[in-house]
């Protein structure tokens, strides 16, 4: 599981975002969300894919959405995730420097506003 989270306070925000990819029983491979305010409950939200590389992609697209919108990771990735995830084109190179940041994207930055 893959923790982020977003504290401003500033603007009185303290949230949580948390994605893993998860098997079915039926074959089918689950990508499931889970957010809210941190210290309450959250909402959650499941969706299906048919193979565990399209439910990836999906979690490396979340990711990168969350982490431009400032979350910072809470939680290692796991080494198989980094592996599949980071490479991936939509990404684009895992080493690259993000601005106002000396630390590469593959270790999910705090992204500057």
């Amino acid at each position: 599981m893959i923790t982020l989270r977003r504290i401003d306070p500033d603007r009185n925000m303290a949230r949580f975002y948390a994605l893993d990819v998860l098997p079915t029983l039926f074959g089918e491979w689950t990508l499931m969300a889970e957010w809210g305010r941190i210290g309450a409950s959250g909402q959650c939200q499941r969706r299906a894919y048919p193979d565990e590389a399209a439910a990836l992609v999906a979690l490396a697209e979340r990711l990168r959405r969350k982490t431009r919108r400032g979350y910072q990771s809470m939680s290692p990735m796991p080494q198989r995730a980094r592996q599949e995830i980071l490479p991936h084109k939509s990404l684009g190179d895992p080493n690259r420097k993000v601005r106002g940041s000396n630390i590469a994207v593959g270790n999910v930055p705090r992204v500057e506003r």
